[in-house]
């Protein structure tokens, strides 16, 4: 299976994704569509939107968003399989016609997100401990079906038909690549009481494995079931 991974800056890879591709036998291809705003080609078998850190409604100063959103809606509409990680996720709803606006209070750390009963191909956990970095939320409408929330964001994952999935939250993220976005985006961590500091935030390399394996069961699902 050949899957396209769009990148929005250089510090937020596709982390453990990229080793369930290896091990899975799948060719991921990285897309930097932030040095040069080209969209892939759409002959891909799968496409996952990773995270960044700016905004979906930046598309004044980053033109290439609005095709980037354009592209995304092409290929749902197509049954491509898509799949959104925080920006990436916002950036589906977005072409769904939700609203992405700033939160009171950014979420960053590890925090429960709460699943509800019907969701399919998510892993039968009823509560996930994962990790959150972002200061906008999804306000959702009747075209998104949320199948997760947490404390401080009623929209943690969510699907768009069968084809496409969206999560705010990082099942993917590793120690080494949570170390990158840490180094690059030290100025959002405050003291607000969604905002966890280092210690917490590295506190454990048992908690990134069990994320994982969760991301890799939901993986195995989405793009080989």
């Amino acid at each position: 299976m050949r899957i396209a991974v769009i990148l929005h800056c250089s510090f937020e890879g596709p982390a453990f994704i990229a080793d369930w591709a290896k091990e899975n036998g799948h060719e991921l291809d990285e897309i930097h569509i932030y040095e040069d705003g080209v969209m892939p080609e759409d002959e891909y078998d799968g496409y996952i939107f990773m995270g960044g850190d700016m905004s979906v409604n930046d598309h004044n100063e980053l033109t290439w968003i609005l095709d980037e959103k354009q592209f995304i809606n092409n290929l749902i509409r197509a049954n491509k399989k898509v799949l959104g990680i925080c920006l990436g996720a916002q950036l589906i709803a977005s072409t769904q016609g939700c609203s992405v606006v700033p939160m009171r209070q950014k979420e960053i750390g590890w925090f429960d997100v709460y699943l509800e009963e019907n969701r399919e191909i998510i892993p039968e956990f009823d509560i996930i401990e994962t990790l959150h970095w972002h200061g906008d939320e999804i306000i959702p409408n009747e075209k998104i079906h949320v199948i997760g929330k947490s404390a401080q964001c009623d929209v943690q994952i969510f699907k768009v038909n069968d084809n496409c999935y969206g999560f705010q939250c990082h099942l993917e993220q590793t120690m080494d690549s949570l170390i990158d976005i840490y180094a690059h985006c030290f100025d959002d961590i405050d003291d607000s009481p969604f905002t966890q500091q280092h210690d917490d935030l590295f506190h454990s390399d048992v908690i990134f494995d069990d994320n994982n394996k969760i991301f890799a069961h939901f993986l195995n699902n989405f793009f080989e079931g």
